[in-house]
Formats: structure tokens, sequence, C-alpha cells
């Protein structure tokens, strides 16, 4: 799936869009237009726009200011109240959201830069405290907010790749 994704970062960013024999730019963003998973078709646009900042310093925090940013996180808050009746979860929908979004951008850990081991070059390698050598940042959820989290993560996943098949199957249709 990731060609998929990469093929529509590229086209987000093309200055040359016109209509050819062969897919190019156009055809992708016109099949991720048809999609009906909007939602899906979204989290990979924010993901294009959140690589095309990450070499920036402190790219994590600018993720929240994306364009595509404010629009996916009120689908997800409209997700999360979906999917759950509890009103404490509704209540901190906006956060969890955030959370969701903040840690599907950018997974890795800031500690060990991903790596799961600290320590400079020369010196022992340590498993890293803060993530415990997952190589993943950890969200320090309450435990109900960890299970809708999951769930919605899970659903996110779902819907990308729903996304990118639906893209797949249009493009090889022109």
């Amino acid at each position: 799936m990731s060609s998929i994704a990469e093929s529509y970062s590229r086209a987000i960013g093309s200055s040359h869009l016109e209509w050819r024999i062969d897919p190019g730019a156009i055809d992708m963003l016109t099949a991720a237009g048809m999609t009906e998973e909007t939602l899906g078709t979204g989290l990979l646009r924010l993901r294009a726009e959140f690589d095309a900042i990450s070499c920036m310093p402190g790219a994590r925090h600018l993720a929240s200011r994306l364009r595509t940013a404010q629009a996916v996180r009120i689908r997800l808050m409209a997700l999360i109240f979906k999917r759950t009746d509890d009103e404490a979860i509704q209540a901190n929908a906006h956060e969890i959201a955030s959370k969701l979004l903040d840690h599907w951008l950018s997974p890795q850990c800031p500690s060990c830069t991903g790596r799961g081991q600290v320590g400079e070059y020369g010196t022992p390698q340590t498993i890293c405290a803060a993530c415990n050598g997952s190589k993943r940042r950890s969200l320090f959820w309450r435990i109900e907010e960890q299970a809708i989290a999951d769930r919605i993560g899970a659903e996110m996943e779902s819907k990308v790749d729903a996304a990118g098949r639906r893209i797949q199957r249009l493009l090889r249709q022109t």
C-alpha cells in the first residue's frame, strides 16, 4: 500500500497536471477524489503533508497546524462518538483524536529516535527507558482511553488501506 501513498504524495505536490495517455498525477488525484472513504483519503493526504515538513525541527509539533489535520481530527472525533457511549471518553474526544493523529504521523520514540537503544558511539548500548526497547513512543493513556484508541487506530489503518485499494482499482480502470 505504500506505493499508493507515495504516488498520492507525489501527485499532491505536482505542478505538472495534465491529461495524458498513461496515468499521471492528475489521474491519481481524480481517483483519490472519487473514493468514498473520506477519512482514509484524508489520512493519506495528511501523511503526505506531514512527510513534506518532517525534515524540519519540531515537525511533530507543527502537525496540528497542517491544513488537513483539522478536518481529519473532526472525522476521528465523530468516529469516537460513534464507537463509544462512555461520556468520559466522549468528553475527551478531541484530546484522544489529537493524540491518535500525532502518534499515527510520528510513532517513533523521540528519546532513542526509533532505535530502541540509547548510548553514544563507543559506549555501551542500553535499552531505552522511555519506550522499553519497543522503538515506539507511548501515549500514557488511561485504560478505558487505550481500548478505544486501539479500536480507532485499527479502524484508521483499515480506512487508509481501503482508500488505497479503491484508488488502485480506479487507476487500473483508466
